[in-house]
C-alpha cells in the first residue's frame, strides 16, 4: 500500500512538497505533446473604443495574408494533437480573410482543429456564423457587455456609431445561440454599476432564458487585490449570487486533478501570434516580453523562462485546500506573492458552486438510469 500510495506516514509527509513534485513530473511527461492551442491575433484594429482597453497606443495593424500563410505553415510544424485556435485582436472580425485562409490550410495540411473567439459580436451577419459552423469549427464565443444599452453605448463608443449597435449584439447572440454554438457573455463590472448590470440581466434573462449554450459571469474592472472596500466586494456577490440563481454560471466544474499551468503563459503547449508574426506567451504582452517569429525556429530562451517563473510557496499555502489548483506566476500583472482573502473565498465559493452544479447533474443522470430500469 505504501509503495501505490494508498497508505501514506501522516506525520512527515508535506502534502504541499508532494503537489509540486507530481506537477513537475506532468509537466515533464508532457513535454513532449507538442504546441495544440493558439491564440491568433487577427488585427490590432478595432471598431470600438473601450475607455479600459489594455490596448491603447498600440499600433493598429493587421495581419496579411502572407503572414496568415506563415501562420498555419508554423502550426502544421510544430502541433501533435487537434489545435485549438482562439481568434483575438482588436477585433478579429475586421479580418475574417485570415481566418478563412489559416482554417483552409489547416485543412489542406490534414489537421484538425477548432475554434474560439473573443469579439464584441457585432460584425456577426448570417452568413459569417454559417462560416463559423462549417469552416472556422466554431465552438464558444465571448463577448462583453458593460450595462443597459446607454450605458453599454457610452462605455464602447463605437466608431461612426448607429445608437444601435447594443440590440445588433443581442440579435447576433441570440443567432449563435440558435446555432448552437456557446455563448458566454461577460459583464464588466467597476465599483458604481451593479444596479445596472442586475437590471441588463434581467433584459438578458427575458429575452434568452435558460439557454443550455449561454453562460454569463462578472468580471470586474477594479481592483480587489489592493485598496477594496466591503462595499465594492458585496457588489460584486450580490451580482455572482444573482448569476447563480438563475443558473448562468455553468463554467465551474469540479478539478479531476492538478493545475498543471496558470494559464497558456506559463504553458508549453500555448502560444500567441501577433498580426506581425511575433510569437508571445500572453495576449495582453504584445509588443515586449516576446519569445519569437514565425518565421524562424529560434527561440528566446530566457524570456521563456520569465514566463515559467511562479512565485515560492507561502506559509499559508500549506494548510490552504486551493493549493493543488493554485498557481501564481511572477509575470502576471494581476498576481501578487501574497493572494488576497477575497481571491481565497472567492474561489473556495466558486467550488462549492461547482460541487453543487455536479450534484444536480448526478440526481438527473440517476433519475434517467432509474427510469431507463423500470
Amino acid at each position: 500500500m505504501v509503495e501505490y500510495w494508498f497508505y501514506l506516514p501522516v506525520d512527515s509527509f508535506n502534502e504541499c512538497d508532494w503537489v509540486d513534485f507530481l506537477r513537475t513530473k506532468r509537466i515533464d511527461d508532457a513535454s513532449h505533446q507538442g504546441i495544440n492551442s493558439y491564440v491568433i491575433m487577427t488585427t490590432l484594429d478595432c471598431n470600438a473604443r473601450c475607455f479600459y482597453c489594455y490596448e491603447k497606443g498600440t499600433p493598429r495593424i493587421s495581419m496579411t495574408e502572407k503572414n496568415a500563410l506563415v501562420t498555419s505553415e508554423y502550426i502544421q510544424r510544430h502541433s501533435t494533437n487537434k489545435v485549438k485556435l482562439t481568434w483575438f485582436g482588436g477585433e478579429p472580425l475586421l479580418n475574417t480573410v485570415v481566418m478563412d485562409l489559416i482554417c483552409q490550410k489547416l485543412n489542406d495540411f490534414g489537421i484538425s482543429y477548432f475554434s474560439h473567439i473573443i469579439t464584441n459580436g457585432l460584425l456577426f451577419t448570417r452568413n459569417i456564423v454559417n462560416k463559423a459552423i462549417n469552416v472556422w469549427k466554431l465552438k464558444r464565443v465571448q463577448i462583453t457587455l458593460d450595462g443597459t444599452e446607454q450605458v453599454y453605448l457610452r462605455a464602447k463608443a463605437y466608431v461612426n456609431s448607429q445608437g444601435s449597435e447594443f440590440q445588433i449584439v443581442l440579435d447576433n447572440i441570440e443567432a449563435l445561440l440558435n446555432s448552437k454554438i456557446a455563448v458566454n457573455i461577460r459583464l464588466n463590472q467597476d465599483a458604481y454599476n451593479t444596479e445596472d448590470l442586475l437590471e441588463l440581466l434581467a433584459i438578458l434573462h427575458n429575452r434568452f432564458g435558460t439557454n443550455p449554450y449561454l453562460t454569463i459571469y462578472n468580471h470586474l474592472l477594479f481592483n480587489f487585490e489592493g485598496d477594496y472596500t466591503q462595499e465594492q466586494i458585496g457588489c460584486y456577490y450580490k451580482l455572482k449570487n444573482k448569476l447563480t440563481v438563475l443558473e448562468y454560471i455553468k463554467g465551474y466544474k469540479l478539478p479531476n486533478g492538478m493545475t498543471d499551468h496558470q494559464c497558456m503563459a506559463d504553458s508549453s503547449h500555448s502560444l500567441v501570434i501577433t498580426p506581425s508574426g511575433i510569437i508571445g506567451k500572453c495576449e495582453h504582452f504584445t509588443e515586449e516580453k516576446m519569445i519569437g517569429s514565425i518565421f524562424t525556429e529560434d527561440i528566446d530562451s530566457s524570456v521563456l523562462k520569465m514566463w515559467n517563473e511562479r512565485y515560492d510557496k507561502q506559509k499559508e499555502c500549506n494548510l490552504c485546500p486551493l493549493y493543488p489548483t493554485c498557481i501564481r506566476i511572477k509575470m502576471c500583472p494581476n498576481q501578487k506573492k501574497h493572494c488576497s482573502d477575497f481571491y481565497r473565498k472567492d474561489r473556495m465559493e466558486s467550488l462549492n458552486i461547482a460541487i453543487k452544479y455536479c450534484y444536480k447533474e448526478w440526481k438527473i443522470h440517476k433519475a434517467e438510469l432509474t427510469g431507463l430500469e423500470n
